[in-house]
């Protein structure tokens, strides 16, 4: 091998070295078989969403599935204004105008690590929410909300890029209506969250910087 060609691979390799994206905060192992990964960039971080059921506050984030599955777990990032006994997602139809019509709810127990940084004042959590029971979705459109039961939680998020779907959506009268996040913070959000699946079965539809996670299986 000459001299040049040998310098020219070693060149080469350094610069491949160099252009590898460091990974933070990013605790889960992730699924690489139909993984659509959207996941926390604190970096990213521009707002917070309110999910907090007492004052009717729900904030929701699409994604479209390809085939129909099952959720078994939803991942999301947050702070915590104060501890739910369980957590519910709600799931609506709709496109990308907004949430739709209420088609289900599945309950679950969320648990929470700290992601070592802070902001606001406030820790900054992963909280994994493990469903009771495996819930069914269709193919087609989707929008989710998280509610915490008798908690408070902000749903960390960032910039919309407009590259997959909608910017989230917001509600202060428990889903009676829905507004942008734009109209309602001044910014096109996307919540902070990640999609795992065992098959190319799901794509998320509001992709942005993060998100949360939807394990989903094939259906049983």
């Amino acid at each position: 091998m000459s001299k040049k060609l040998l310098f020219i691979l070693l060149f080469a390799g350094v610069s491949l070295a160099n252009s590898t994206p460091e990974l933070t905060a990013n605790p889960r192992p992730l699924n690489p078989e139909g993984l659509v990964n959207n996941p926390f960039e604190y970096t990213d971080l521009i707002g917070r969403m309110d999910c907090y059921s007492g004052n009717g506050w729900f904030s929701a984030n699409d994604f479209e599935a390809t085939t129909a599955g099952v959720i078994t777990q939803t991942t999301i990032w947050v702070i915590q204004s104060v501890a739910p006994s369980s957590v519910d997602l709600h799931f609506y139809d709709g496109g990308s105008g907004g949430p739709g019509s209420l088609v289900g709810i599945a309950s679950g127990s969320a648990a929470l690590t700290d992601t070592g940084y802070d902001n606001w004042g406030y820790d900054l959590y992963q909280c994994v929410i493990a469903l009771d029971s495996d819930y069914a979705i269709s193919a087609g459109y989707h929008w989710v909300t998280i509610d915490p039961m008798g908690g408070y939680y902000h749903w960390l998020a960032s910039a919309h890029d407009g590259t997959w779907g909608s910017e989230a959506y917001y509600s202060g009268n428990g889903g009676g209506s829905w507004s942008s996040s734009t109209s309602q913070w001044g910014s096109a959000y996307e919540g902070f969250w990640v999609i795992e699946s065992s098959e190319s079965a799901i794509e998320e539809a509001t992709w942005g910087q993060i998100k949360a996670a939807h394990t989903f299986a094939d259906e049983r």
